[in-house]
């Protein structure tokens, strides 16, 4: 089996604590994984260094069998969609808009931010304003725009976080078809119930 995420003694230390310590991680094509932790425990800080957000303090990561470093991260970055802490989106847009932004900004055709849009079963709410979504359609969205560039990788940070029961069913849902459709999602959590 492939390996998409390698991580080798990766820390991250800011001043007077260590955040991330000695991380050797082995991620395998196809598969979802998780972070499970409370709040604090150095899960969104782990995603951060996996998409380059932040650099770490030692250690090295692989994506896709490629070194991630800045000159390599413009290259790794098609290959991931990421939906770090809160769900993306502007308030006064309706999630069509949004989905246009993202469309202009990495260059994609109107086709694949329709599919993202169905994916997550939204394409019926794309003309509404995204500050009359509930948190379950926005975290929905969010999703949305990772997917619409049909990326191989999928970064989730907390992507169930604040949501009902039903809701959070519906997003474990889309990260299950994910997996089956042969993409990794990498995802955390502090709900220790999903």
């Amino acid at each position: 089996m492939n390996t998409v995420i390698e991580t080798r003694g990766l820390t991250k230390q800011f001043k007077g604590h260590t955040a991330v310590d000695s991380l050797d991680l082995r991620i395998p094509q196809g598969v979802v994984y998780g972070f499970l932790g409370p709040n604090g425990s150095g899960k969104s800080t782990t995603m951060k260094m996996l998409l380059g957000l932040t650099q770490p303090t030692a250690g090295e990561i692989e994506i896709f069998g490629k070194r991630l470093t800045p000159a390599s991260r413009g290259e790794l970055l098609p290959l991931i969609g990421s939906m770090i802490e809160a769900p993306p989106g502007y308030g006064h847009l309706t999630g069509w808009e949004n989905m246009q932004i993202v469309r202009d900004m990495l260059g994609l055709a109107v086709p694949q931010i329709e599919e993202a849009l169905k994916t997550v079963r939204l394409i019926e709410h794309k003309d509404k304003l995204v500050r009359n979504y509930s948190l379950g359609m926005k975290q929905r969205l969010g999703i949305a725009m990772a997917l619409a560039r049909n990326p191989a990788l999928l970064v989730l940070d907390e992507p169930t976080n604040g949501l009902d029961l039903v809701a959070a069913k519906t997003v474990t849902d889309f990260i299950l078809e994910m997996r089956e459709q042969g993409k990794t999602i990498v995802l955390s959590t502090h709900l220790f119930d999903l």
